[in-house]
C-alpha cells in the first residue's frame, strides 16, 4: 500500500510539473516617466470577463485620456483559436494637457501554441491636431516563451518588426504591414511595444496593432511527408545497392 501511494504521488507530481502555466495577457503603461499602470486579464482592473480579452475602459494617466482600450490574445493554452494572435487597440488617446507628453507601453502574452514558422505584423492609426507627435510600434517574438509586459519596457525575445510615424499634418494617418519567418516550437510568447509622444491637445484615433503567427503550410508538410516516406522505402528496398 505504501509503495502504491508513493507511486501515485510521484505520478501526480510529474503531471503537475509537466502541465504548462496558463498564459497571462497583460499590459503595462507609463506616461511622462511616471509610475506604471499595470493590468492583468481577469483581475479587478479588467472590465471584460472573457479569458483572452483585457479591457480597461476609460482612464486617464499622466494627462493622457484613453478611451476604449482593449487587448486580446487567441491561440493560447487557455484560449485556443485557429491561429496565434495578439492585438491591442484604442478608440481614442487624447492629450488633455497643453504640453507634449511622452508614453511607453507593452502588451504581452505567453503560452501561444505552436509550432509556427511565419509571422505577420500590422498597425494603423489616425492623428488629429497632433503635428510634431511621434508614434513607434514594435513587434516581438520569443521562442523561449517568456512573459512580456511585466513593465512598460519588458519586451522579451527578438524584435521582428517596427514602424515609426512622425506626424506632419493636422489630419494625418499611418499604416504598416510586415511578414517574415520565425522558428517557434510548442509554446512561445508575443509582445507588442508602443512608445512616443503626443503634443498638447493632440489625438490618436483608432489606434490598432496586431501580431499573428502561422503554422507550416499543408503543402510544405505534404512535401516533407513524401520525402520521409521515400527515404523509408529506399531503406527497406531489397534492391538498395550495398556500400
Amino acid at each position: 500500500m505504501k509503495r502504491l501511494l508513493a507511486t501515485t504521488s510521484l505520478v501526480a507530481g510529474t503531471m503537475l510539473l509537466s502541465i504548462p502555466a496558463w498564459a497571462t495577457l497583460q499590459l503595462s503603461i507609463s506616461v511622462g516617466g511616471g509610475p506604471a499602470f499595470n493590468c492583468v486579464d481577469n483581475t479587478g482592473c479588467d472590465t471584460n470577463g472573457l479569458v483572452g480579452t483585457l479591457a480597461v475602459g476609460n482612464l486617464t494617466i499622466g494627462g493622457l485620456a484613453f478611451t476604449g482600450s482593449t487587448q486580446s490574445s487567441f491561440g493560447t493554452v487557455p484560449n485556443p483559436g485557429p491561429q496565434a494572435a495578439l492585438t491591442t487597440s484604442s478608440l481614442n488617446i487624447t492629450n488633455t494637457t497643453a504640453a507634449s507628453v511622452s508614453f511607453v507601453a507593452a502588451i504581452g502574452d505567453n503560452n501561444f501554441v505552436g509550432p509556427v514558422n511565419a509571422y505577420t505584423a500590422s498597425a494603423s492609426a489616425t492623428y488629429l491636431n497632433a503635428v510634431g507627435s511621434v508614434l513607434t510600434q514594435t513587434f516581438y517574438d520569443d521562442a523561449a516563451n517568456g512573459q512580456g509586459a511585466d513593465t512598460p519596457t519588458d519586451l522579451p525575445g527578438i524584435q521582428v518588426a517596427t514602424t515609426t510615424k512622425n506626424v506632419t499634418l493636422l489630419s494625418d494617418s499611418s499604416s504598416f504591414n510586415a511578414s517574415g519567418p520565425v522558428t517557434d516550437g510548442a509554446l512561445f510568447s508575443m509582445t507588442l511595444g508602443i512608445s512616443g509622444s503626443l503634443v498638447g491637445g493632440g489625438q490618436i484615433v483608432s489606434n490598432g496593432q496586431t501580431e499573428t503567427k502561422a503554422a507550416p503550410e499543408p503543402a510544405s508538410l505534404a512535401v516533407l511527408g513524401m520525402g520521409l516516406l521515400g527515404l523509408g522505402m529506399v531503406r527497406r528496398s531489397p534492391f538498395r545497392p550495398r556500400t
